[in-house]
């Protein structure tokens, strides 16, 4: 170990974490009340100290204008695939990464290892083969402007992610017209703000019903308009608003059938957190007191 002036101590470029000032208030406060309980471990290359691990306590330290920093240096990696690989375990362990860095973190080594099978990398990181997959996948897919702030904010995560790359393929396959005409980085967009926004859920991009049955001007209309949800559309799917009495009688039948093949398919296990259960669940009351009324009108 040894102490260096903090203007030679450099953050790592290859760094997954995207924001180092995450609670650096209260990294702050550690340093001030305890002090140093361990070094920043980093290399040295062109007389500069790269950091491996300690990012958020150097910003945290920047903060508080300290001028000496311990560190714990180490021998430089000999090659890029084993800087990232010393990243993840150094810094993996320690550090609360989002997925956002760790998907980062494990494209990186996907193409640092030549684009291996998922298979041999999932070895090598001591993951699953599907862990692995599904962050690849989905930094191959999106640009990443797209999906960061999401990640951030908390209103995309991983799993969501993955299935909309599946919705998005069968909808390409089965509605190729309408996809071309509206372009397919359109509706990634679109449904990407519908998912932040809440009104598409994991459970919705489970459903192929609606692709599979709707119309293209049901598809277009739910695209253009940024308010609807993708519930509000399957519900309309195979009813008719054209006729009276028993016609409409039976529309709204069908709809609250509709509603209740839709609610059989929620799975709480499928939901991320508690606030989409809740939205869920207000959303299935709120049309069945629409449904329920419409019926006593008819009947």
């Amino acid at each position: 170990m040894i102490w260096a002036n903090i203007s030679k101590v450099v953050p790592n470029p290859k760094n997954p974490r995207g924001d180092i000032s995450v609670k650096t208030a209260e990294m702050q406060q550690i340093i001030k009340s305890k002090g140093w309980e361990t070094g920043i471990t980093c290399y040295e290359k062109d007389s500069k100290y790269i950091i491996l691990s300690g990012h958020r306590r150097w910003h945290a330290a920047k903060k508080l204008k300290i001028k000496e920093l311990p560190i714990i240096l180490v021998e430089a990696p000999k090659s890029e695939e084993e800087e990232l690989k010393r990243l993840g375990s150094v810094q993996g362990g320690k550090e609360d990464w989002t997925d956002y860095e760790w998907a980062k973190h494990t494209y990186e080594m996907w193409i640092s290892w030549e684009k291996c099978s998922f298979e041999e990398l999932a070895k090598k990181m001591r993951r699953s083969s599907r862990w692995v997959a599904e962050r690849v996948r989905i930094f191959q897919y999106y640009p990443h402007n797209e999906i960061e702030d999401g990640f951030i904010k908390g209103s995309l995560n991983i799993t969501v992610l993955y299935r909309l790359i599946g919705w998005l393929e069968k909808l390409s396959n089965q509605k190729s017209s309408l996809v071309e005409s509206f372009s397919l980085g359109m509706i990634r967009s679109t449904m990407l703000q519908k998912i932040e926004n809440r009104l598409v859920s994991i459970t919705d991009l489970k459903n192929e019903r609606f692709i599979r049955e709707s119309s293209d001007e049901q598809m277009k209309k739910f695209l253009l308009d940024n308010k609807m949800e993708l519930l509000d559309c399957l519900l309309g799917i195979g009813t008719s608003t054209t006729s009276e009495g028993k016609n409409e009688s039976s529309s709204c039948q069908q709809k609250l059938k509709n509603l209740t093949e839709y609610f059989k398919q929620l799975k709480l296990d499928d939901i991320s957190n508690t606030q989409e259960i809740l939205a869920h669940i207000n959303n299935v009351r709120s049309e069945l007191l629409k449904k329920q009324s419409e019926l006593r009108t008819f009947l």
